[in-house]
């Protein structure tokens, strides 16, 4: 059994998410045992859910699930029951507690500019999710004139009277000056230039370098997640985190699923691939062409080193001149060359299955390794699995339909 701590964000959508970027490259500069990966739901209980199934021990939460994610924990820390919202989840003991680390983001950037003390100035926050919420709620622990404004004005007003603060319109803030604005929603710059200020700090992603003027959501990013990361180990990641943050992302546009036996791979592989007019390439297929005979009789008489060897070399050589699915065998995520195979080329789909699921999907006596423990076999290949991936994708309790549809939308 691995001994890796387990990460990851769940949001919606959240392939774009920059977290396992910053995270990832913290525990290799670190010499951390960990690995960070997405997870992709339609729905903050389900995320909890699959999080508690797999064995994370730490989760961001990213929107729009911050509010709602308070009825799934356990343990309340102070800042979330006084926001309202959180952030991040640990799991630990059968129990979990909820933290909110984006207001000790928004605050350290205040304290960077010298606005501790924001006593008699005033601040807007524009938004009434939950990143607003702990803007809102830094802006008041440096004593900020707090204002709020929203789209949805009955959002507005209910967020204004949680926190006793006043809501005005767009209009009123255009003709407004302020010392800091907080925007949490992805308006334009050209929306957000109407605005006067002497501080920006931005939420949203837009590829903008911070300035004296203007805090990228990049940095809110990195802060926030090294407050978290701090919480558990005590190591200094935020110089890794950022270096983590500017390494390109490669875009890809072959898709590989991986996971357990029983997880579908096949069967979804195949779905997707016609929605999406890809081609199809089963991993385990190939294998029993090449070697005429089945993948159990390929263990049978040639054993398990044969068959990875054979699979190793399939997947290197795999023909890939349009589009392609690539459905993999479970174990394939066990060599380390296959593992850089897959995240080089590919946008890689852990499809999680949770062991009774697997349980009932499964014939043993087609599977050699299925009569091996196979939980102990699944938590084993669980690390790496997560390591590989780009998102994990629950394919139990769910038709196929709601999976193909869930990787469609993240990957479009």
């Amino acid at each position: 059994m691995s001994d890796t701590k387990l990460f990851a964000v769940t949001g919606s959508p959240i392939f774009q998410s920059k977290s396992p970027d910053i995270w990832n490259h913290a525990f290799d500069m670190l010499n951390i045992d960990a690995s960070y990966f997405r997870i992709a739901t339609n729905d903050i209980s389900d995320a909890v859910k699959i999080a508690k199934e797999i064995g994370v021990y730490g989760m961001n939460i990213t929107a729009p699930y911050k509010e709602e994610a308070i009825k799934f924990a356990n343990d309340l820390s102070q800042e979330v029951t006084e926001i309202g919202a959180a952030n991040s989840f640990i799991f630990e003991n059968n129990r979990v507690k909820a933290l909110n680390t984006d207001w000790q983001a928004v605050y350290n950037i205040l304290l960077s500019k010298g606005l501790g003390d924001m006593q008699g100035k005033k601040a807007l926050v524009i938004g009434a999710g939950g990143a607003a919420r702990a803007a809102i709620y830094a802006l008041k622990k440096c004593k900020a004139d707090v204002s709020i404004t929203n789209r949805t004005e009955r959002k507005a007003k209910l967020l204004s009277s949680f926190f006793n603060i006043t809501h005005k319109t767009f209009l009123e803030c255009i003709k407004s000056e302020h010392e800091v604005i907080v925007s949490c929603v992805p308006y334009s710059e050209e929306i957000l230039k109407q605005l006067k200020c002497n501080l920006l700090i931005d939420a949203s992603y837009r590829g903008l370098k911070s300035t004296d003027k203007y805090i990228a959501g990049e940095e809110w990013l990195v802060l926030q997640g090294e407050a978290f990361f701090k919480t558990i180990f005590d190591s200094e990641p935020l110089p890794y985190m950022r270096e983590g943050l500017g390494r390109a992302r490669v875009k890809k546009e072959h898709i590989a699923l991986i996971g357990f036996m029983g997880a579908g791979k096949t069967f979804v592989g195949k779905m997707l691939a016609k929605e999406l007019k890809y081609d199809f390439i089963d991993v385990d297929t190939l294998i029993e062409q090449k070697a005429g005979i089945s993948i159990s009789d390929i263990f049978n008489t040639k054993g398990v080193e044969y068959f990875r060897e054979l699979e190793k070399q399939i997947l290197s050589e795999l023909d890939l001149g349009r589009p392609t699915i690539v459905a993999t065998g479970g174990g394939i995520v066990l060599d380390a060359d296959n593992r850089e195979i897959l995240k080089k080329n590919f946008n890689v789909v852990w499809l999680w299955t949770d062991i009774t699921t697997i349980r009932s999907r499964i014939d043993a006596s087609t599977r050699p390794l299925f009569n091996d423990n196979i939980v102990e076999l699944l938590k084993h290949r669980t690390a790496l699995y997560a390591e590989t991936c780009d998102m994990c994708v629950c394919n139990c309790h769910k038709s196929v339909d709601e999976v193909i549809n869930k990787i469609k939308l993240e990957l479009k």
